[in-house]
């Protein structure tokens, strides 16, 4: 018989080890009662914690969720960012000559956190379709300096 281990205080993921509920009834492990960052519980077993099975409550997946959904919906928007980002630091980009070689830069705020990009860009007309410019070329991309234009479609006849 293997030596019963003690996970008692120990974290895996986001989840913190409380204490010991005992065997599962179908014979599956010792379960244990842990606490996720988030403040809610979760019952796992000793293989499920060690392996990384169970790293979360349930809100791990809830936010890889949304967070696929939600980079569905602005998939526009994140190409953009990536793209212009790439452009304004690498210099492996074809577009860099034109952005990063002439000083074009991210604000600290945007360089930092593509949420925050996506927060500036619902509240400032993003859709799809729109297109992300500079009203000042000269100068980088920061909330002050850039707005999303919807190029208006022409109805045909």
């Amino acid at each position: 018989m293997s030596k019963k281990i003690d996970l008692t205080g120990q974290k895996f993921g986001r989840l913190t080890v409380l204490y010991e509920i005992g065997p599962r009834e179908d014979g599956a492990g010792i379960e244990w009662a842990c606490k996720c960052e988030c403040g809610n519980w979760a019952t796992v077993t000793t293989n499920n914690l060690r392996k990384g099975a169970v790293k979360s409550c349930g809100c791990m997946k809830k936010e890889l969720t949304a967070t696929k959904g939600y980079q569905n919906i602005y998939k526009q928007a994140f190409n953009t960012y990536h793209n212009l980002r790439r452009a304004c630091y690498d210099e492996t980009s074809d577009k860099y000559q034109d952005f990063g070689a002439k000083g074009i830069t991210f604000c600290k705020e945007w360089l930092d956190s593509v949420d925050a990009f996506k927060e500036w860009s619902v509240l400032n007309g993003y859709t799809p379709s729109s297109q992300l410019l500079r009203y000042d070329q000269d100068k980088g991309y920061s909330p002050d300096n850039c707005y999303w234009w919807e190029k208006a479609t022409e109805k045909t006849k």
